[in-house]
C-alpha cells in the first residue's frame, strides 16, 4: 500500500487522457511527524489544472469556480461549507493547542463515513459523489477523468491501498446474431469500451454481432506505409509490439494474404486489417 508522506511515502499522478496538464496528486496523510498537526488521516486526491501564468502570478485559486488547486472532499463539503461566515475567524475550529488539527476540511479523506447514514464513500470515479470531474476534456470529449479510483482502504499501519480502474462489468452485453456479422463495439487494449469507432491509427479490439471478438488495426493509407496511433509513420520493414511483444512483422502484413474492410472517416479513407497477436 502506500505509505504516509511523513514516513517517506510517494504521491501518485493520474493525468487526464485529454490534456497532460490537468491531474489528480494522490498522497496519504497521517497526523504524524510533519504532518502531525494536519487536519485529518486518510488519502487526499488533489485536482490540479496546471497553467505557468496563473502559478507565476499567484492566483491559483482566485477564480471562484475554477480552482486549480483543489481537493475533492469524500464528506461532500468545501471549506466554506465549514466556515459559514468564509472570514477565517472561528477560533474554536482548532482541536490542539498552537493551532494545530483544525476541524475544517477534517472529514476530507478517503475512505470516509458518514455518522448519520453509517454510509462510507470509497471512491472517486465519474459517477461518484464527488464525480472526477475535469475542467477541460478527456480525449472522449468528456469533462471526466474516467479512471476509477475505487476499493480505498486504510490497514493498521495506516498505509493506503485502492484498485484503479479496476471493474467487473466489461460493458459487454450478450448480442444476438442475425445472420450478418458486423461490428457492434469498439474496446482500447485494457477493454474499455469506445463511444464509437475510432476516428485514429491505432490497435483496438472490436465485437461482432455473433459474440466474437477480434483485435484490428487501424491505418491511413497515405505514403503507403503504416501510420499508428502515436501519430508515427513506421517503414513496412519495422516491428509492430504491444507492451513489449511482438505481435507481428511489418514485412509479414505486408505479404499476408487480406481483403481490408473499407472504413470512410471524415475526409480520409482508410481500412482495416485483422492482425492475430499473443499476450
Amino acid at each position: 500500500g502506500m505509505k504516509p508522506l511523513s514516513d517517506g511515502g510517494e504521491t501518485y499522478i493520474i493525468r487526464s487522457s485529454g490534456n497532460s496538464n490537468e491531474f489528480y496528486l494522490l498522497e496519504n496523510r497521517r497526523q504524524k511527524g510533519w504532518d502531525y498537526g494536519c487536519p485529518g488521516n486518510g488519502l487526499l486526491i488533489f485536482h490540479v489544472d496546471y497553467k505557468k501564468y496563473n502559478w507565476c502570478e499567484n492566483d491559483v485559486n482566485t477564480i471562484k469556480n475554477h480552482f486549480r488547486y483543489d481537493l475533492f472532499h469524500a464528506d461532500g463539503k468545501d471549506y466554506q461549507s465549514w466556515d459559514l461566515n468564509n472570514d477565517g475567524k472561528d477560533k474554536d475550529k482548532w482541536t490542539m493547542e498552537n493551532s494545530l488539527r483544525s476541524r475544517y476540511l477534517s472529514t476530507s479523506t478517503y475512505p470516509y463515513t458518514d455518522p448519520t447514514t453509517e454510509e462510507t464513500n470509497a471512491s472517486l470515479t465519474d459517477d461518484s459523489s464527488p464525480a472526477a470531474t475535469l475542467f477541460t476534456a478527456n480525449a472522449e470529449g468528456k469533462k471526466l477523468m474516467s479512471k476509477a479510483i475505487t476499493n480505498i482502504q486504510i490497514d493498521d499501519d495506516g498505509n493506503v491501498s485502492f484498485d484503479f480502474m479496476k471493474t467487473d462489468d466489461t460493458g459487454v452485453s450478450e448480442i444476438i446474431s442475425d445472420g450478418k456479422t458486423s461490428i457492434v463495439g469498439w474496446y482500447d487494449l485494457n477493454g474499455r469500451q469506445l463511444h464509437s469507432q475510432p476516428h485514429h491509427s491505432g490497435i483496438y479490439i472490436v465485437r461482432y454481432n455473433n459474440g466474437t471478438k477480434k483485435d484490428k488495426e487501424m491505418h491511413d493509407d497515405w505514403s503507403h506505409q503504416w501510420k499508428f496511433w502515436v501519430g508515427a509513420s513506421v517503414p513496412l520493414s519495422d516491428d509492430i509490439s504491444i507492451k513489449g511483444t511482438i505481435i507481428a512483422r511489418s514485412q509479414d502484413l505486408k505479404n499476408k494474404s487480406y481483403e481490408p474492410e473499407i472504413v470512410m472517416e471524415g475526409d480520409a479513407l482508410g481500412f482495416v486489417v485483422d492482425v492475430e497477436f499473443k499476450f
